[in-house]
């Protein structure tokens, strides 16, 4: 998976995270918390564990 790949059309109007969180990716840092939905933290983790990100910052949604 690939950073510019990881984003797919959404049925509805993004957040305010999505853009934070699609900012962010490019820099290679990941963010992880209660505002993402779940599609998106597991995107952010899988990337983190497949080492396409260097930053992970995150609340205890990763717990």
């Amino acid at each position: 998976m690939n950073i510019q790949g990881s984003f797919l059309v959404c049925q509805k109007k993004p957040s305010r995270w999505f853009f934070n969180l699609r900012h962010t990716l490019q820099f290679g840092i990941g963010l992880h918390h209660v505002g993402l939905n779940d599609k998106d933290r597991s995107m952010v983790e899988e990337l983190f564990a497949n080492n396409k990100i260097q930053v992970f910052v995150c609340t205890s949604t990763l717990a």
